[in-house]
């Protein structure tokens, strides 16, 4: 999201970036460099180095001297928050992407959440977070609250459009008999997802819906997975759910669907929703973090962690009229575009972004 972010403003000459990562440039590095970001590696490893590691931040703000200081996740918005200060900088924004520390967070993420909460009324200048239901919880484990902006994230409608994508390829390669009723999942396998709860509430929905085909797609999500592969079997849906691993095709494999299932158990602003959402696909969800707030009426909310309602949340859709289906996927897409297109996430950062400066100040 940040490099989506970073490359919409590239075209904007009153804004320069740089990108800082405390650890290495990582995958995403040399694709900022790519759009003409510079890039610097501060070489964190442990705890060892990170006093190194701070001075080395400290001296680079110094030299880069910026208006405004943006970090993001728990261990940039309290180190890099600080330094910054340290720095003589104020301009400070903090990110919040994170709504359940339970199942996101390692134990240094943790401490460091609670740290932030404490920090929050002297370090920041604004909060950000990308949903309301984060900005939520911040707020009561002591978040400063007259600090907290909600700015959700913001999806590219035309590269998410279906009038222009073909997803035929891809469902024809599952080769699943006429006429059935392919419902998916864009995940990765993490107990935050709670994929057994979306095996199970599949099992439920075959018994009363015998055309219904599932497949699971993303990082794990894959016939090598033994886990996976167990409870599949133990619901007897080896014939019914087909695993495709990790894609970089996803909105040909979202044209593909009839229509999108998340079964998390926690969840911020859940952006592969929204990206089924711009596909024209009804939506059915667990009620965690934003996914009933973006869904609207588009869809279909059950609670986490019960595959009967998952299942009955899903089968409410499926009884539905083709007709009603594809009415339904449109009014989704008219969802984001209206409220939730990249171009209002921009909008929304710059009228922030010039309040901090001398633009809006």
């Amino acid at each position: 999201m940040l490099l989506r972010l970073i490359s919409m403003y590239q075209g904007l000459p009153s804004y320069r970036h740089t990108l800082i990562s405390l650890t290495d440039k990582g995958t995403l590095g040399p694709k900022f460099e790519e759009i003409g970001v510079p890039v610097y590696a501060l070489g964190l490893r442990n705890p060892l180095n990170l006093p190194i590691v701070l001075f080395r931040l400290w001296r680079l703000l110094r030299t880069i001297n910026p208006d405004i200081v943006q970090t993001t996740m728990y261990h940039a918005d309290f180190f890099g928050g600080i330094v910054a200060r340290l720095a003589g900088l104020r301009k400070i924004i903090w990110c919040l992407h994170s709504n359940d520390m339970d199942f996101t967070g390692s134990n240094s993420s943790r401490h460091l959440f609670r740290l932030c909460a404490r920090f929050s009324s002297l370090v920041p200048w604004r909060i950000i977070s990308v949903s309301q239901s984060g900005a939520d919880i911040h707020r009561r484990v002591g978040y400063d609250a007259s600090k907290l902006l909600v700015i959700p994230n913001g999806f590219d409608v035309q590269a998410l459009d279906p009038s222009t994508v073909d997803g035929d390829a891809f469902r024809q390669s599952l080769h699943l008999p006429e006429p059935a009723l392919l419902i998916g999942l864009v995940a990765r396998f993490n107990e935050a997802k709670d994929i057994q709860t979306f095996v199970k509430a599949a099992c439920l929905t075959t018994k009363t819906h015998p055309n219904a085909y599932f497949v699971l797609i993303g990082a794990g999500l894959d016939p090598n997975n033994k886990q996976l592969a167990t409870w599949i079997a133990e619901n007897g849906l080896t014939d019914r759910i087909r695993l495709c691993g990790e894609r970089q095709d996803i909105p040909q494999c979202l044209k593909a669907l009839d229509l999108f299932m998340l079964s998390s158990r926690t969840e911020a602003f859940p952006t592969v929703i929204g990206e089924a959402m711009a596909m024209e696909k009804p939506c059915v969800a667990t009620n965690v973090g934003d996914a009933a707030y973006l869904i609207d009426k588009y869809g279909s909310i059950a609670p986490p962690a019960d595959a009967s309602a998952l299942a009955a949340a899903l089968e409410r859709l499926l009884d539905l009229s083709p007709e009603e289906r594809k009415t339904m996927g449109q009014g989704a897409r008219q969802r984001i575009q209206e409220n939730f297109s990249k171009d209002v996430m921009l909008a929304r950062y710059q009228a922030l972004y010039d309040s901090a400066t001398d633009n809006g100040a």
